[in-house]
């Protein structure tokens, strides 16, 4: 447990935070207890339920605590480390149990971790700032040791990264700090342990994969758009927030979002100062979302409205292509004779047998039950349209061999070209009216017919 001491110690950091429990935990002495921080003292709580920056609001927040708490609790303090960092100030990290009188015969305890700061003044210790943060993630606690790329001139006082966690951060989110120089190509300026070490890298190793650029460790694909939210930041005069893919140690990626602001440091140099977090969880739900509702939930191919949307561009884009309407006859009868599962497992082979034998960039969907979609792009002969769409009916007619019903499943195409200014309606309306003359046809004659 921890042990009285005085009121202005004059030994190290550590008891000058063990004096600080004591004194608001068990002797609930708010005075006492604020006079080892400084006047400027910047407080934090799980949540983000309490913020302050100055003493007399910790006073008003700390009187409020103890009147509505539940009386005075035993502190043990353990897990302590410290770091020192630019100006003297030390950085401990450590984790807090509190241990109050029973109530109704049921003693109550409690856990968080803790980071503070402390400035030396006068040959003792001052409290600077105080974040208590009881939610665990992968980036560790919120405010950990950061590891600085900097010159050490120029190197950024914790309590500044502590203020950009609290206003950047979302909480309860797990985050790690960033920094960029706005600078070419965009040097690191630095990142904490805890993002470095979840990324997989070493300090070493970091600079190595990175040659000492963000711009070597993003995907290719984001690297424009870094640049172009860099220059509307500047622009705007508002903060960075950027979504990019960031490349693990083992070369896979890992989306984040980027929060930042920009900072002046030492030499005339700017950086974009700010949190990363990791929101790969977010995208990838979204991007599931997404293809579910585009896509036919039975045999993974588009469905009418995205072969429509998709159709609709290839056809401003280059104006040229053919639409194949295929159905299954018979399926009705299949269905009834065999069963639901039986004629879905038919309509799957059907779709993955579409896939194998056209291009991979051509467009295949199912707008009805037993009736697909092939969109060939690029296309400008008849001739072509014909010889893939018999291509089609060959290789589809040997797969019906093997799914007997009486009458057996058959295929009918009907297809048309496309014609200049002409819409996705009026093209499938065309390809519809073949699809009914091919199904009039005798079942011994190949059922295609294309305008």
């Amino acid at each position: 447990m921890s042990k009285a001491c005085p009121i202005f110690p004059t030994q190290s950091a550590h008891d000058v935070l063990n004096c600080f429990l004591h004194a608001y935990f068990t002797e609930q002495n708010p005075e006492k207890a604020l006079s080892l921080v400084t006047e400027d003292i910047f407080c934090t709580l799980p949540g983000e339920s309490a913020t302050v920056r100055d003493r007399s609001a910790l006073a008003l927040l700390m009187h409020g605590c103890i009147r509505s708490g539940s009386g005075p609790a035993d502190c043990a303090l353990s897990d302590y480390t410290e770091k020192l960092l630019p100006g003297g100030m030390i950085l401990g990290l450590c984790r807090i149990d509190l241990f109050t009188a029973p109530t109704a015969g049921v003693p109550y305890s409690s856990g968080f971790r803790l980071s503070v700061g402390f400035l030396p003044e006068n040959s003792r210790y001052l409290i600077t700032f105080l974040h208590a943060d009881a939610v665990p993630g992968p980036f560790g606690i919120k405010l950990d040791i950061p590891l600085f790329l900097m010159d050490k001139q120029e190197k950024l006082s914790g309590i500044v990264l502590q203020t950009l966690l609290s206003q950047l951060a979302p909480s309860s989110v797990p985050c790690g700090i960033l920094g960029i120089y706005l600078e070419n190509r965009y040097p690191l300026c630095l990142i904490s342990n805890a993002l470095l070490h979840y990324l997989g890298y070493t300090y070493e190793t970091l600079l190595a994969a990175s040659n000492g650029s963000i711009l070597s460790i993003l995907h290719p694909a984001d690297s424009p758009l870094l640049t172009q939210s860099i220059t509307e930041s500047i622009r705007t005069q508002k903060g960075l927030c950027f979504r990019c893919r960031i490349r693990k140690q083992d070369g896979t990626y890992v989306w984040i979002c980027y929060n930042a602001k920009p900072l002046s440091v030492s030499g005339g140099r700017t950086a974009m100062v700010g949190v990363a977090f990791d929101i790969s969880e977010t995208v990838h739900l979204k991007e599931r979302l997404e293809q579910e509702s585009t896509l036919d939930s039975l045999t993974q191919v588009l469905n009418r409205r995205e072969a429509q949307r998709q159709i609709e561009h290839n056809l401003s884009a280059f104006g040229r292509g053919a639409l194949l309407l295929l159905s299954l006859d018979h399926y009705e009868t299949f269905l009834a004779a065999c069963g639901r599962l039986e004629a879905d497992e038919l309509l799957v082979h059907f779709a993955r047998l579409l896939k194998d034998n056209v291009r991979s960039d051509d467009i295949i969907a199912r707008p009805g039950e037993n009736e697909f979609i092939v969109y060939l792009h690029s296309v400008w002969h008849r001739e072509d349209v014909t010889l893939q769409a018999k291509r089609l009916y060959r290789v589809v007619q040997e797969f019906f061999r093997d799914y007997p019903s009486k009458p057996p499943v058959m295929l009918s195409i009907g297809g048309a070209l496309t014609v200049r200014g002409q819409t996705f309606v009026q093209l499938y309306d065309a390809a519809n009216k073949m699809l009914r003359q091919s199904r009039q046809a005798a079942a011994s004659e190949e059922k295609i017919q294309i305008f």
